[in-house]
């Protein structure tokens, strides 16, 4: 669970106005390349990288109705 929560964050890193810091960016390509081991294709790397931020975000909402 706390991959996909990291994982999370450096989406919205790059996806965001300001640029990451290097620990940031080091953080998320070494994210990237353990999601990649081993995968063929892109496709394959695409599905694994939805599924972690799917997980992380159901993960979020049952979170916030707990408290």
């Amino acid at each position: 669970m706390n991959f996909c929560l990291d994982f999370v964050e450096c989406f919205n890193a790059w996806s965001g106005e300001n640029p990451p810091d290097h620990n940031q960016i080091h953080k998320c390509m070494t994210q990237m390349r353990q999601i990649a081991r081993g995968k063929s294709n892109m496709t394959e790397v695409t599905h694994l990288q939805n599924i972690a931020y799917l997980l992380a975000e159901d993960f979020k909402s049952i979170y916030k109705r707990m408290e």
